[in-house]
């Protein structure tokens, strides 16, 4: 997507009768004009983070990320929005939509990061303990993301990126809103979170138009009622994802290889 398209579409867009719309039109206009101000027009993408609503279990930043540690639900009210390019030095630039926080810019390879090799979860807190507490900044929350994805991928990353973030989440009203910008920074550095947001839009306007079907509607009201309430199927969709794909989709090509059978070496083969 190209900046100043996305501009005049919405200076287009006509938004009769419908505030929700409006709001979120204007919403986004504010973030297009704040990334030109600080980046310039060009291609760019855009992320979504919304709001965690906990049900069950702790705050997800606490806990291990296991399917019987945290169920949460995401907010369709509040979120994190950002824009983002990638760029072609090492650097990460972030400015905020909020005048309490200062634009800012990291390094990709300022800190002695060490590819991960055996346990993640070991070598990552091992390397955080090493590292030690950093003074209280908005940016430490987009540097640790940035830091995992390096532990884990390496030389993959080699390219910063330019980023503009609104968000209406309120700090500190548990709602992780630091999540939201966790999630958003290693969404700007690995590009595969772009397959859950495409699987997300298309379910829920499939979900919807379903919904509405005559072929639900001639159901009996035992399934009829659950299929015609498209946001129950998507959260019992997300739900069933937490626990049997903990990892995400993104790990499924590793969980699929790790299944398959291992062929036993042949007598002479072994010899060999």
């Amino acid at each position: 997507m190209i900046l100043s398209d996305i501009q005049f579409a919405l200076g287009n867009l006509v938004a009769a009768h419908d505030s929700e719309l409006a709001r979120r039109a204007t919403r986004l206009t504010t973030l297009c004009r704040l990334f030109l101000e600080c980046y310039g027009d060009g291609p760019i993408s855009l992320m979504r983070a919304p709001a965690r609503m906990g049900l069950l279990g702790e705050h997800i930043d606490y806990v291990s990320y296991l399917p019987t540690a945290s169920l949460t639900f995401a907010s369709h009210e509040r979120d994190a929005l950002m824009l983002y390019r990638r760029s072609n030095e090492p650097v990460v630039h972030c400015v905020s939509s909020s005048a309490s926080y200062e634009p800012e810019m990291f390094s990709i390879l300022g800190a002695d990061i060490p590819e991960f090799e055996g346990d993640v979860e070991t070598e990552w807190l091992g390397f955080l303990a090493a590292l030690g507490t950093p003074k209280p900044n908005w940016k430490n929350y987009l540097m640790s993301s940035v830091a995992f994805a390096r532990g884990q991928f390496g030389r993959q990353i080699l390219s910063g990126f330019d980023l503009a973030l609104d968000s209406n989440i309120p700090p500190g009203g548990g709602a992780s809103s630091s999540s939201a910008l966790v999630v958003l920074g290693g969404a700007g550095t690995r590009f595969g979170a772009m397959i859950g947001g495409f699987l997300y839009t298309l379910l829920d306007q499939r979900l919807g138009a379903l919904s509405g079907s005559s072929r639900v509607q001639d159901l009996p009201d035992v399934l009829r009622v659950p299929l015609s309430e498209p946001l129950f199927l998507l959260g019992t969709l997300f739900i069933l994802l937490v626990f049997f794909v903990p990892g995400g989709i993104a790990s499924l090509p590793a969980r699929l290889r790790g299944m398959r059978p291992r062929r036993e070496p042949l007598p002479e083969e072994a010899a060999v």
